[in-house]
């Protein structure tokens, strides 16, 4: 059963696939590999906007994926951890993997889109997401 951060957490990225009309590719030599996703990404919280939804995901080094929510120390809303995040591969290609506990995975291409901003292609080709990322575990601007 899902938690009510873990149901907004998949609301968003499903409402990412059924927003994407079609899979796009990375540029060329946009698409992050395994070393510069995990220099890019970890220790990182991943901010991204769809309509009114929100989320905020700090990638804890070691592999805990924490939703910031209001913070750490926040008494009524603190972070939590959702699941984890790791960095494999898909075929030939590395991808960056949301897990949230049971089948509820989500895999990813990053690509590089400028200074810490990103697309996430889905690479079931369910659709694509952008994201910022901010140092640390903190709330996204």
């Amino acid at each position: 059963m899902l938690t009510s951060s873990k149901a907004a957490v998949a609301a968003v990225l499903l409402l990412a696939a059924a927003a994407a009309s079609a899979q796009a590719p990375c540029a060329e030599n946009a698409r992050l590999g395994r070393l510069q996703i995990n220099n890019q990404i970890g220790g990182k919280t991943m901010c991204a906007l769809r309509g009114n939804d929100r989320w905020q995901e700090f990638h804890q080094s070691g592999g805990a994926l924490i939703d910031f929510k209001k913070g750490p120390n926040d008494p009524v809303d603190p972070s939590k951890q959702v699941g984890t995040w790791s960095v494999g591969s898909s075929g030939a290609d590395t991808v960056l993997t949301h897990s949230y506990g049971g089948s509820e995975n989500y895999s990813w291409a990053v690509c590089s889109t400028g200074s810490a901003s990103y697309t996430l292609i889905s690479t079931s080709g369910a659709g694509s997401q952008n994201v910022t990322v901010v140092d640390g575990q903190r709330a996204c601007p």
